[in-house]
């Protein structure tokens, strides 16, 4: 192991030069040249507008969706009317309910037996109890 390998590598440096000679490529590689011709622009798509057939839908959508929408404003309106009138009556029966009472609880004072009693002496009448009779009114 006295042998340096510093030595080796010196000698195999100085073998390899000497096979490979130096060359100097004699051209230059091909470079492609840039085109002179501008390139073709791409042409816009025509807009045409909308088709006859794209026109009469979406007209016949539009008229659609309008006539819904007057149909749910017309519906809204004749609910809400019907609400109030419905209201009204309501409030109708309500009042004649409280007439009819009224009038029941009137007839009723008016129909007392004391009440009765005193017009009868006021006017000199007599009053038999056999002969009255309770007619009960129908309600």
């Amino acid at each position: 192991m006295e042998d340096n390998l510093a030595r080796e590598l010196e000698l195999e440096e100085q073998i390899q030069p000497m096979a490979q000679p130096n060359t100097q490529p004699l051209e230059r590689p091909y470079e492609e040249k840039n085109p002179s011709i501008d390139p073709i622009p791409k042409a816009k798509p025509i807009s045409k507008g909308l088709s006859k057939f794209e026109v009469v839908l979406i007209s016949a959508l539009s008229l659609v969706v309008f006539s819904l929408v007057l149909l749910n404003i017309h519906s809204n309106l004749e609910l809400s009317s019907a609400s109030r009138e419905l209201q009204d009556v309501e409030a109708n029966i309500a009042q004649t309910e409280t007439e009819i009472e009224n009038l029941k609880q009137q007839s009723h004072e008016l129909s007392r037996y004391d009440r009765i009693h005193e017009i009868a002496e006021k006017y000199g009448l007599e009053l038999h109890d056999e002969n009255i009779v309770n007619i009960a009114p129908k309600e």
